[in-house]
């Protein structure tokens, strides 16, 4: 009786935390009607500052248009001039709070989250998006060290399990499948970058290990599509954005700057921060139907001029 309890109490909260949405006006009209109550909401989704609804308001409600083509075209040539371009007949699709965790083998335990994913027949880009108090903060760090993890790639970091691998995350335990960070990593990483180091904190991922796993999200789901469509390796362009307010935007370009500096050169240009600001240009003067998205994004961003933003 007390789990009965338990469980019509978490619904409850659920249910009013889901009202509240509905009548936030961070969102977008119309958005959270679109997504419902089983959407993967986050815990502060109806507040003000709310990075997730700042994402959805932008993302939901241009994928539903035919214009979204052209924006996401004219927006990602911005921010990645190495994205290939395409005679005008490339179509994107739009998904937002993505989790495959077959991809980096994140069977058991938290899988990635990719806010929002752009899915064309050639092309594969990952987004990560933030707003006020979590750009300032910059991107995710790895959240083994320092308790499970020692803080640098090589046997003996491991405080979890004690095993000799170089990574905690690259040992399974119990239901947890070893995730596949690393080998993506030897794909992407310069080697210098993947030498086995002693020094806490010197591991390459760890500072910008929530970049990383996009980037990484993206190339596996890259040549997941090469494989299933029958495509030469290396023909799906894949790519990880960070879209961030031009106001909270140093942090995030730091961290950028830094994983493109152990990035092989071939993937030097694979990674990139680009400003809310530039997509609210671009849908403003898209046309008379992505234009209220972009008044919307615009308004949001004007906010962060105010004495009160942080």
């Amino acid at each position: 009786m007390r789990r009965a309890a338990s469980r019509g109490a978490a619904g409850a909260e659920s249910g009013d935390r889901f009202t509240r949405i509905l009548q936030s006006p961070a969102l977008y009209p119309g958005v959270a009607e679109a997504l419902g109550p089983d959407f993967p909401w986050h815990t502060h989704a109806a507040g003000a500052r709310s990075s997730q609804a700042l994402c959805l308001s932008v993302w939901v409600p241009l994928a539903e248009l035919t214009e979204r083509h052209a924006v996401i075209e004219t927006f990602l040539h911005e921010a990645l001039p190495e994205l290939p371009r395409s005679p005008g007949d490339r179509r994107w699709t739009v998904s937002v709070e993505v989790s495959r965790p077959e991809l980096l083998g994140e069977v058991g335990g938290p899988p990635s989250r990719i806010d929002v994913l752009l899915e064309a027949g050639d092309a594969v880009i990952g987004l990560e998006s933030k707003y006020l108090g979590d750009a300032a903060g910059g991107a995710g760090r790895c959240s083994q060290y320092p308790r499970a993890c020692r803080g640098f790639h090589g046997p003996g970091s491991d405080l979890r399990t004690r095993t000799g691998a170089p990574c905690r995350l690259a040992v399974a335990e119990g239901r947890r499948q070893a995730r596949r960070y690393w080998s993506v990593a030897e794909r992407l990483l310069q080697p210098a970058a993947l030498a086995y180091g002693r020094e806490p904190g010197s591991c390459p991922l760890q500072r910008s290990f929530q970049l990383a796993r996009t980037l990484f999200f993206a190339a596996e789901a890259a040549r997941r599509r090469e494989t299933t469509a029958g495509r030469p390796p290396g023909t799906v362009f894949f790519a990880a954005v960070a879209a961030v307010p031009a106001a909270t935007a140093d942090p995030i370009e730091r961290q950028v700057a830094e994983l493109r500096g152990k990035l092989l050169a071939a993937f030097n240009g694979r990674l990139a921060a680009v400003h809310y600001e530039l997509l609210a240009q671009i849908l403003s003067a898209g046309g008379p139907r992505t234009a209220p998205i972009g008044r919307f994004l615009a308004a949001k961003l004007a906010v962060l001029g105010s004495p009160t933003a942080g």
